[in-house]
């Protein structure tokens, strides 16, 4: 049984360092490449050859066909450089095609870097401890910065190099310090070692990559308010990051409590699954500490081992392995309607939720004792401490800066009511970047705003909080809509007009699941019913859903305004159908009156077009209005306005309300 060397305190701290930083950098190269894969395929509307991009997360492998025989002190230094490199030139705001490949090299070489550092690193005593330590922090401070950005990634910014310029160069300096073997480590240990490592590692990125890391997701998830899991989540990490290298106390006290924590973890993850009661933020604040804690018993039990870099990179390929697996399969229950064999991924994103967790906890609970059972040095909990005070610091004045500009309701007896397709923060480009869409609104400025595809914090859109960022931002109440658990791609009202209540109706979808949205508004001259919807790409799809939807309406009564998608053109064909014509906009226009017509302007006329946002060529999105609301204008916003914030132009219209 393989014991670690003792190294001086300060080798320890320089391990810590080292796997914070790395795994800093690597996760905000990963989720640069996941959603620029995903905008690739969404550019589609559909899988393409671009999603073979992702085998790049099995890089690893390459320690198993030769590399893994090169000393761990010959290797961590170059491939530490080369993911600084990868890292700062993400900084630059490439087409989206090379910010996938730099992304998607930065997540393949940090995950490289991880094989020959965890070998070298696991053999100091006390290794275990600093190496789970740091890539707690590294998670705790990605998500720090996160709460600084408003959901956003500060990480996709030029203003990010203010942190990662410091970084890097205390980055180089500890990986070229830190004492790893000289020599090849060509020892094999057990293969079935390597192969439960490689579960838990797996399982565990799977779990912060899909979950933990998104505390908005967790509350869009559940239909919960936000507010709670960020400071939550982040709270958890933090402190299971400062035990996994100060400890629990003598080892008999640490299992216990070990135990305890993963039982927390099993406990969230089912009642993420499957419940979705209140207590979430506070189980979330346990299984982000449990799996800091987990990480570390799986480590400790690979340290006590002996693990050769060979044997590393095998578990780290299975890591990457269960990885991909976990994230391709959570994406597609989302996103069933677009990948092969879609009866297979609807209504299952529970289950995946809940293999990810197994695969994670499994490993873990089986990993036995503490590390290495080395007592932490006085130095190593100080720096943990320090570390510890500076992210949740960091977390703290974030949730300070937040910006939340309270809602003014207009003054007069006229209302600005847009509808806006947003792409799930994409833009025409493909690129994510939901401040273009923020332009767009606030130039703008209605009082009233439907928004389509405003996603649901998913991780295909980077765990962006589209619908939170532009209601605290930009001032606005907001009906979210559907919960994420529902597999919508997001319908949302937002009102300067307090919203009294606010309900959501599925509609019957054999493709993706549609969805409408109805918020009753208060206002001077009574109750103002704003209906949000988004209608499905299929005919037989749509021809249930506007019947749906009309005989909605007919239960509602006062004043009524309908804003959406409809994927309909006022002909009942628009340019690409193959479909034959639908009567979606006939049935809608006999019902209620369209705004464009109300404002003069012939249905068919090309300045009514909408989509695509850069070159459009058919009028698909819509502003409805009952009787009793007068129409005074209607115009589809262009410049001066950015037309590339998303694929869809917005429909703005002046209303009276009498």
């Amino acid at each position: 049984m393989h014991q670690g060397s003792s190294p001086a305190p300060r080798d320890v701290v320089d391990v810590g360092l080292a796997a914070l930083i790395a795994t800093l950098f690597g996760v905000e190269a990963l989720r640069a490449f996941l959603t620029g894969v995903y905008a690739l395929n969404v550019l589609t509307t559909g899988l393409n050859v671009s999603v073979v991009a992702v085998l790049l997360l099995l890089a690893p492998v390459v320690h198993m066909l030769g590399l893994g025989r090169v000393a761990p002190a010959r290797l961590v230094p170059p491939i530490a450089i080369l993911l600084a490199g990868f890292r700062l030139l993400l900084l630059v705001p490439w087409p989206l095609a090379l910010h996938v490949l730099f992304s998607g090299l930065a997540t393949a070489t940090y995950l490289v870097f991880v094989v020959p550092f965890l070998a070298g690193a696991l053999r100091l005593a006390g290794g275990a401890g600093g190496v789970a330590s740091g890539i707690g922090f590294a998670l705790a401070a990605d998500l720090a910065l996160r709460i600084l950005g408003a959901s956003t990634d500060p990480g996709a910014t030029l203003w990010s190099a203010a942190y990662l310029a410091p970084l890097t160069l205390v980055f180089l300096l500890v990986a070229f310090r830190v004492p790893l073997p000289r020599e090849p480590m060509t020892s094999r240990g057990p293969p079935l070692r390597a192969v439960t490592l490689g579960l838990g590692l797996g399982g565990f990125l799977a779990l912060a990559t899909t979950a933990l890391l998104y505390p908005w997701f967790l509350a869009r998830w559940t239909g919960q308010s936000p507010g709670p899991f960020g400071p939550s989540v982040l709270l958890g990490f933090a402190a299971g990051a400062y035990v996994a290298r100060a400890g629990l106390g003598p080892p008999a006290r640490a299992a216990r409590w070990n135990a305890v924590l993963l039982a927390a973890l099993a406990v969230f993850a089912i009642d993420l699954a499957l419940v979705g009661t209140d207590v979430l933020p506070v189980s979330a604040l346990l299984a982000a500490a449990a799996s800091v804690v987990g990480l570390e018993r799986l480590l400790g039990s690979a340290t006590r081992s002996g693990m050769s870099a060979r044997d590393m990179g095998l578990a780290l390929t299975i890591a990457s392995a269960v990885l991909l697996l976990a994230v391709l399969a959570f994406v597609f229950t989302l996103t069933y309607a677009y990948v092969p064999a879609p009866a297979v991924w609807k209504g299952h994103a529970p289950v995946v939720l809940l293999l990810i967790a197994v695969a994670f906890l499994g490993p873990a609970l089986a990993a036995g004792k503490r590390g290495t059972g080395v007592a932490p040095s006085s130095l190593g909990r100080r720096s943990a401490a320090v570390v510890a005070a500076v992210v949740l610091t960091l977390g703290a004045v974030g949730i300070a800066l937040t910006p939340s500009v309270a809602p003014v309701a207009p003054g007069t007896d006229v209302l600005r009511v847009m509808t806006f397709n947003v792409h799930q923060g994409f833009g025409a480009d493909g690129l994510l970047d939901v401040s273009r869409i923020a332009d767009v609104v606030r130039l703008a400025s209605p009082d009233v705003l439907a928004l389509q595809e405003s996603d649901t914090v998913r991780l295909t859109n980077g765990g962006v909080d589209l619908v939170g960022y532009l209601s605290a931002s930009l001032g606005y109440h907001v009906a979210y809509g559907p919960p994420t658990r529902e597999q919508t791609y997001g319908v949302a009202v937002l009102s300067r007009l307090p919203i009294v209540t606010w309900s959501y109706a599925l509609l019957t979808s054999a493709g993706d699941q549609r969805a409408l949205v109805h918020a009753t508004l208060q206002s001077a001259f009574g109750s103002i019913h704003v209906i949000a919807v988004h209608l499905g790409l299929r005919q037989a799809d749509r021809d249930v859903q506007v019947s749906e939807v009309l005989a909605y309406l007919d239960r509602v009564a006062g004043s009524r305004i309908l804003l959406g998608d409809l994927n309909a053109c006022p002909s009942g064909s628009c340019p690409a159908d193959i479909d034959p014509p639908d009567a979606v906009y006939g049935r809608l226009s006999a019902a209620l009156d369209d705004a464009w017509v109300e404002a003069g302007f012939d249905p068919e006329a090309d300045s009514g077009f909408t989509y695509p946002s850069t070159h459009p060529v058919e009028r698909i999105d819509y502003i409805f209005v009952s009787a009793g609301v007068a129409i005074l204008r209607c115009e589809v916003v262009g410049p001066p306005s950015r037309t590339d914030a998303s694929d869809h132009l917005p429909v703005l219209a002046e209303v009276r309300v009498s």
